[in-house]
């Protein structure tokens, strides 16, 4: 990626990959106005005239409609631009999507950067660049429906572009994170959660048209920052990677199995099968006529329950979830159990987890595979977590919302993290860890 982040020192740059190495504008222009005709324009200057159109077209295009309706002849007609321009400059619409979430993304990304602090300390910086980062989004909630909705239902290189994005966040985090503390090198679970929970609330607070409110939510966002990277969870971090703790023998056993169906009425069926061919062909591979033989159910039978495939998976992914949160409480309710409940629960969960390993992976990583509706049905899921993890009496119901939310996507990406690093057997060595992330003194 081209992101160099340098919070102190010399002003980093950024480097359109798509472009042969014009640095990215400092803000992209509010309008559509041409280059006035007569000399003095060398061609780069049209070229990135043109190309900074055609971006910001795509950007009200794809917010207004959604970026599969957008095509080349409303793109060229927006941005001014003849047909033939906009070939010299993308290959097609999807090249240019992906331009367009490379370009916005990283002048936010180094604004960021380069915003200073009035005051020293680590915690200070951290705050102006997020106010700086969610100011910008506030400015802009098209182009931040854009690199936070449009991108997870694009095709796979610009859904990779836009992981790529939020790396650098990440690696922003890290920069910001190693001056705090008594560590040179924060660990990369934590920032990784921490990243996510950032992404999370600036992505519900987009997905649901309040974007403009996101300037405002900075501040509580940064404070759950401060109170999540602490002491204690850097050192359970480092000690849940490096394998030195191992969950104790507890008085129960831990539930083992995660099933998608118990019974045998069609739903169930249905949903037992598009969990086993998920997990045996893959996501792209569902089809309702594939479905509905591995079920042995009629088409009458899965137009009642079902609109499509990708409705079937998510409903079976969301059954696979249900029924480990249920197992999960259900063992960590058992009075015979030690420690406090959060912990339990988060135990429980891991090592379900570790012990179905296939369909963890469709509900931690593979969920967001349908593009826009698996983020919807994610972030479902994590505001249901959120809402149990609040019951009364719990740790986690003293943080606010916003605090309790990120908390959950950050657990769920280091959860994640482990499924998709092939470590799920190892999970519940992190169960301390997750769940210390919803303890009080996160709250904001």
């Amino acid at each position: 990626m081209g992101l160099s982040v340098e919070i102190d020192g010399a002003t980093p740059g950024v480097e359109d990959r798509s472009t042969t190495g014009r640095a990215v504008p400092e803000r992209l222009p509010t309008g559509y106005d041409r280059l006035k005709p007569g000399p003095g324009h060398s061609p780069e200057e049209v070229r990135a005239s043109q190309r900074i159109r055609i971006h910001r077209a795509m950007i009200e295009l794809a917010a207004e409609r959604g970026h599969e309706r957008v095509t080349i002849r409303s793109l060229t007609r927006r941005a001014g631009v003849s047909s033939r321009t906009f070939y010299r400059h993308f290959r097609n619409r999807e090249e240019c999507l992906g331009s367009t979430i490379d370009q916005v993304g990283h002048e936010l990304l180094l604004r960021a950067v380069k915003t200073k602090a009035e005051q020293a300390g680590w915690h200070n910086q951290l705050r102006r660049s997020l106010g700086s980062l969610f100011g910008d989004l506030a400015d802009r909630p098209k182009a931040a429906r854009v690199l936070l909705v449009e991108s997870l239902s694009a095709e796979l290189p610009t859904r990779t572009r836009a992981k790529e994005l939020t790396a650098d966040l990440e690696r922003l985090l890290t920069r910001l994170l190693a001056a705090s503390l008594s560590t040179a090198t924060p660990p990369r679970r934590l920032v990784n959660g921490i990243a996510a929970g950032i992404v999370r609330v600036a992505t519900t607070t987009t997905l649901t048209g309040r974007a403009d409110e996101l300037a405002g939510m900075s501040v509580a966002v940064g404070d759950w920052v401060v109170g999540v990277y602490d002491e204690e969870r850097v050192a359970l971090s480092a000690v849940a990677r490096e394998g030195r703790w191992r969950a104790r023998r507890e008085a129960l056993p831990l539930p083992a199995e995660m099933s998608s169906t118990v019974g045998y009425r069609d739903r169930e069926r249905i949903l037992a099968a598009v969990s086993r061919l998920a997990v045996e062909k893959g996501v792209g591979a569902l089809s309702v006529s594939r479905i509905r033989r591995e079920a042995g159910v009629s088409r009458r039978a899965f137009d009642a329950r079902f609109d499509d495939a990708t409705e079937c998976f998510l409903a079976a992914v969301e059954s696979l979830a249900r029924i480990a949160v249920g197992k999960a409480c259900a063992w960590a309710a058992d009075p015979r159990a030690r420690g406090d409940r959060t912990y339990r629960r988060t135990l429980a969960l891991c090592a379900i987890a570790a012990r179905n390993q296939s369909f963890a992976r469709l509900v931690l990583a593979q969920i967001l595979a349908p593009g826009r509706d698996g983020l919807l049905r994610r972030e479902r899921l994590i505001s249901t977590a959120a809402e149990r993890l609040a019951g009364p009496g719990a740790p986690a119901s003293r943080l606010s919302v916003v605090g309790l939310e990120a908390s959950v996507a950050a657990a769920w990406r280091i959860a994640e993290e482990g499924v998709l690093e092939n470590n799920c057997c190892r999970l519940p060595e992190t169960a301390r860890f997750i769940s210390s992330l919803f303890a009080p003194g996160s709250a904001l």
